[in-house]
């Protein structure tokens, strides 16, 4: 699932994609920004089964931003 930050004001309408860059990837790419892209696994941990693995994801993905200056621009979740 993607979110697309918008400013007050602005519609939250779906657009025909640009055809220069139609992800946030090619955007990013477009700019000269390398990128990556990495699947991560939810296991079960026996120690703590109550651990919520969004909340492992948003911790990961701040400690990412702080420390190593990644920013996750795309994020999809496969069923």
């Amino acid at each position: 699932m993607t979110r697309q930050r918008t400013s007050p004001g602005r519609s939250t309408s779906a657009t025909a994609p640009s055809a220069s860059a139609s992800t946030p990837a090619d955007q990013a790419g477009a700019a000269g920004l390398r990128v990556f892209t990495l699947t991560l696994v939810a296991k079960a941990s026996p120690s703590n089964p109550g651990r919520d693995p969004i909340r492992s994801l948003r911790w990961l993905l701040k400690i990412a931003l702080r420390r190593f200056q990644l920013r996750c621009i795309e994020m999809r979740e496969l069923v």
